[in-house]
């Protein structure tokens, strides 16, 4: 993989990633198509560990992008996604990114949704309102790593780093717009040895290598003032970011209705009473533990 590419490139394009087809998520790609014309480029990516798994909709437009392991395993990464067998879940999800960058390497931001992403609003407005923010990473929930974070134990930092802050900033990234500036810096930090979920080690090279992070709501320390809860709510302390329009889980049938504002995870059926009663018991246990 190289991220080296020195051309002119135009300002930002705009990724869905998805491995299944729904009616909200298609016209949600329609919506985007329509209001992100003459704005930037829009494409909707993938990764499919099957070929047959591939939905319809990825053969007919040069504007998909599916992916399966061989395209995304990097031989020049010697950590990175070289467990065996290759699991792109958690924290592998980053090499899809990085292999989309490489392909299509004109742009100096590309944002990102995941499927199960929602905003209730104009997805042009989010756009043009960061369009002057010079950030190399808008994330969701940034904020410092719980000790037993079930991640730590994936993260390798090289020895030639071991002068850098060992900064236990983590964020969340179902959606975001990344720099290809630190693309670029990410691939080199896995092609050293590197490696590590990248929801930690996404702000660790940013930080690390003197880049920009910036939080796109919530009420973190990344957060402008004028954006404390202005996009999506979050509670970074209780599991799941719970409560909030934006977290891990628990997942919701459908997004709200509080206007400009990220949801996730939007799952479009119902949700499982299982699903909920496992939730709600680990949130209780945890908000237990501390009032003791």
């Amino acid at each position: 993989m190289n991220l080296d590419y020195q051309e002119k490139r135009v300002r930002s394009c705009f990724i869905i990633m998805t491995h299944t087809m729904n009616e909200r998520l298609k016209n949600f790609i329609s919506h985007a198509e329509s209001r992100l014309e003459g704005i930037c480029d829009l494409y909707v990516i993938g990764y499919f560990p099957d070929e047959n798994e591939v939905p319809k909709e990825f053969m007919h437009s040069s504007k998909y992008f599916p992916y399966r392991e061989k395209d995304i395993v990097n031989d020049l990464y010697p950590v990175k996604g070289r467990s065996k067998p290759f699991e792109p879940r958690p924290g592998n999800f980053d090499l899809v990114i990085l292999k989309f960058a490489q392909d299509n390497p004109l742009y100096d931001y590309y944002w990102h949704f995941e499927y199960d992403v929602d905003f209730s609003g104009e997805i042009d407005y989010l756009v043009k309102y960061f369009s002057k923010s010079e950030s190399d990473l808008l994330a969701t929930n940034i904020r410092l790593m719980r000790k037993n974070w079930e991640n730590k134990k994936s993260i390798k930092i090289p020895s030639c780093w071991s002068q850098y802050q060992q900064e236990d900033t983590i964020c969340f990234l179902p959606a975001f717009r990344v720099s290809f500036q630190l693309l670029k810096e990410i691939d080199r930090f896995y092609k050293i040895g590197g490696s590590g979920h990248h929801e930690w080690a996404w702000p660790f090279v940013a930080i690390n290598t003197g880049l920009l992070i910036e939080d796109i709501g919530g009420n973190g320390n990344f957060v402008k003032k004028e954006n404390i809860n202005r996009f999506y709510t979050s509670s970074p302390s209780i599991p799941g970011l719970y409560p909030g329009t934006f977290r891990f889980e628990p997942p919701m049938q459908k997004s709200g209705r509080r206007p400009l504002t990220l949801w996730h995870p939007v799952k479009d059926h119902k949700i499982k009473l299982k699903t909920y009663l496992k939730t709600w018991y680990r949130i209780f246990k945890f908000i237990v533990k501390r009032l003791k």
